[in-house]
């Protein structure tokens, strides 16, 4: 989730009107945009515009989305701005457009984005991911609702104040509107950051999954509720700004000779998700937590290197888990300093996956989620041209979906990695045979799968499993090989999934054993950085982490003996990665490598295609992995 208006208003699917120029376009409603030199041209983000050659050499419009401004702040010129091509040839290129040569029009109405309504049998009215409310529809009273709750907040945090207006440089405003349901709507106010050019820090972390799955797994295993918060309007109630903005107010707001001087860093600056950051980090250091040295988006409460509680931040959405005196040092005070707007434990949703919690486990779910994901209408004498690439339309839905799949596989589904990967190789020119692939892809939706997090008596042998696999010469007319791995945190029989991947190997490869020894490297430092994670967590930083031990397991025997043999293996490139694992082993940053079966190996599906998620899902459902 983005609080920055670029995010926040944009679908990964275009609207119609993003779409190559057609006869369509005459019957349409344009105006003319006159240009000045040396005049800041007021166009907006996304505006869609159309141009042709001044002199006439080229009298067939063209069409584009504008980006932004395409001068620097000490450009003489002001007339150039960055704009994405919708025209085919060539179709989907950033270029710098000079309107003074060109002639320009500008659509006179905004065109409504897609809307994805589906039935949630969890709540009592219809989810809607995505809705953006047009311009037409402001003046409607729900609507009116949402923007004087809006501007309520902002004079409730003292974002602005009012200032004569004596030619100071302004920025612009815009209103940004979604619908969260048939009655609710949201209205943000934001400001056009782009126009400010300053080369500012705007960088803001964010939890990583990995981070998440360590805090379900923690949560249990000390038979903690995992509660959810959504600080209401986050980034008005960061700190003041250190610098001074001038914004131009929104139409419906403007008073003669007043602009507004912003004191808050309101939505749309490039740097508020960062003040946000900054200022909620320095709330929870003084308030006694620890910032993780691995994770700038975790926090964690320790005293005398014993684990209290978590905070996960995602943007203004919190995970939080803990006992009764991190809930009181630390929630309550968090409560007391911001308004929240959600506060949810039990069965709740997080940035868009459902949270269950009983007394056996901790479960996530997409279900809900996979509604809106739908295969891709394509005609039958289409399909017969298997080899045709995709006109910009057609490449718009395949990314669309991918993008659908991507988040899955990302969060709780693992057995989509490869494929979502695979096709993803393929985004610059797919062809028709790869969207009927995908098309494929979706329908391993149809059965419902979960992750569950049981509870791990961490005293118990506790260990972290790394599960390693690759396919050789698998990819690219047989050229790159495949890789993947599956990691867990195991106490006793029962299991937590901490993360998994699906990728190409980091170079061409010559053989079978070139091609595993590089998922085990892989896996192996992936499983090192999530140990030094946990340590610091339950023990505190600078714990020896050889306390909790690493078993890999791989089911090439031809890398089993060669990790274990005095006997280098032919490729000196090779020895070189071996003796690092080796090293690993004799240092005991690695307790043991272990050889599997096929058919025990978890990690074959995230290699290949088609392979058997039978037992992959059973563990991740079931939570246990059995004795390794």
């Amino acid at each position: 989730k983005s609080e920055s208006v670029g995010d926040e208003n944009r679908d990964t699917s275009e609207p119609d009107e993003f779409q190559s120029a057609s006869s369509s376009d005459e019957n349409q409603d344009w105006v003319d945009v006159v240009v000045k030199r040396n005049k800041v041209l007021d166009f907006k983000s996304e505006d869609v515009i159309r141009y042709k050659s001044a002199d006439h050499t080229n009298d067939v419009w063209q069409r584009a989305s504008v980006i932004g401004p395409g001068w620097k702040e000490n450009s003489v010129r002001k007339e150039d701005i960055n704009v994405w091509n919708l025209v085919k040839e060539p179709e989907g290129t950033t270029i710098q457009l000079r309107l003074s040569e060109c002639q320009v029009q500008k659509k006179s109405h905004d065109s409504p984005e897609q809307i994805m309504y589906f039935e949630d049998k969890n709540e009592t009215e219809s989810s809607i991911y995505t809705v953006t409310i047009p311009k037409e529809r402001y003046a409607d009273p729900l609507v009116q609702k949402a923007m004087d709750e809006e501007m309520a907040s902002w004079k409730k945090y003292g974002v602005y104040k009012e200032v004569q207006d004596v030619g100071q440089r302004t920025i612009s405003t815009r209103w940004v509107v979604t619908q969260k349901s048939t009655t609710q709507y949201k209205a943000r106010l934001v400001v056009r950051g782009f126009e400010e050019m300053l080369e500012n820090h705007v960088e803001s972390p964010t939890g990583d999954k990995c981070s998440s799955r360590i805090l379900f797994t923690l949560a249990k295993a000390n038979n903690w509720n995992v509660e959810s918060m959504d600080i209401k309007a986050a980034f008005l109630q960061s700190k003041d700004l250190d610098r001074t903005v001038f914004v131009k107010p929104p139409r419906n707001l403007k008073k003669v000779g007043v602009i507004w001087e912003l004191q808050k860093p309101a939505y749309g600056l490039n740097d508020s998700p960062r003040n946000w950051y900054n200022s909620l980090k320095e709330f929870l250091l003084k308030a006694g937590c620890k910032n993780c040295s691995l994770d700038p988006g975790l926090f964690y409460l320790q005293v005398e290197r014993k684990l209290l509680g978590l905070i996960l931040i995602h943007v203004d959405d919190f995970l939080v888990a803990g006992n009764a005196k991190f809930k009181q040092d630390i929630v309550k005070k968090i409560m007391l300093k911001y308004d929240i707007s959600k506060h949810m434990t039990g069965t709740f949703k997080y940035i868009g996956i459902t949270i269950s919690q009983d007394s056996e486990f901790i479960t996530l779910d997409q279900n809900d989620y996979k509604q809106c994901v739908k295969i891709i209408d394509v005609e039958k004498g289409r399909r017969a041209q298997r080899n045709a690439m995709l006109t910009a339309e057609e490449k718009t839905q395949y990314l669309s979906l991918l993008g659908k799949l991507s988040w899955l596989s990302y969060i709780t589904r693992p057995d989509l990695k490869w494929d979502v990967y695979n096709y993803s190789r393929k985004n610059k020119s797919p062809t028709v045979q790869d969207l009927l692939d995908l098309n494929g892809v979706v329908s391993k939706l149809n059965q419902k799968k979960c992750i569950r997090f049981p509870k791990l008596d961490l005293k118990d042998n506790a260990k972290i499993v790394v599960y390693s696999d690759a396919s050789f010469a698998n990819m690219d007319e047989k050229v790159n090989s495949s890789r993947g791995y599956i990691i867990f945190l195991q106490a006793g029989e029962n299991a937590c999934v901490l993360t998994w991947a699906a990728n190409k190997v980091s170079r061409v490869v010559s053989s079978t054993l070139e091609s595993e020894t590089l998922a085990l490297v892989d896996g192996l430092g992936h499983a090192l950085w999530l140990r030094s994670m946990i340590v610091e967590l339950m023990f505190g930083y600078g714990t020896d982490e050889k306390l909790l031990k690493i078993v890999a397991l791989t089911d090439s025997n031809q890398l089993y003996m060669s990790v274990h043999s005095t006997r280098p293996v032919a490729s000196h490139r090779l020895r070189r990665d071996i003796a690092n694992i080796k090293e690993q082993l004799e240092h005991g940053l690695v307790s043991e490598v272990r050889w599997v079966s096929n058919k025990e190996m978890l990690a074959d599906p995230l290699t290949k295609k088609g392979a058997d998620c039978t037992k992959l899902d059973l563990v991740l459902e079931s939570g246990q992995l059995g004795q390794v």
